[in-house]
């Protein structure tokens, strides 16, 4: 097995246990309906992903204005309603409820890199 082979086997697992981790955890976090109130970033091609900054109210009644650690190059309109995920312990660390904020796309990555590294392997 040469180098490349074995890089791609690390970045192949480490982006599938991430997205695995992000998967399970999320699937335990409160929701709740927030509404997108700006974007920040894309303003650049170095910088094409935009941050969605939304207001939700959490089940104790907090209301919080919270920036997503999660880029996109589709934007919703402000105003859009959107369901939120969020940590009850830290509720600053909420994301937008979809497949991304799921982890999907990084299992789905993991996946087809380790499946590269495997026919690298094989053939």
């Amino acid at each position: 097995m040469d180098l490349l082979t074995a890089c791609l086997l690390i970045v192949g697992i480490s982006m599938s246990a991430a997205g695995s981790y992000r998967l399970i955890t999320s699937g335990r976090s409160p929701r709740a309906e927030g509404e997108v109130t700006s974007w920040s970033g894309g303003t650049s091609w170095l910088d094409r992903y935009k941050h969605a900054s939304f207001r939700f109210t959490t089940a104790d009644g907090t209301t919080l204005d919270v920036t997503s650690p999660d880029g996109s190059t589709m934007s919703p309109e402000v105003g859009k309603k959107v369901r939120v995920a969020y940590d009850p312990q830290m509720p600053t660390n909420a994301r937008i409820d979809s497949l991304m904020g799921r982890g999907i796309l990084l299992i789905v990555l993991g996946d087809l890199i380790l499946a590269i590294a495997i026919l690298r392997i094989v053939l």
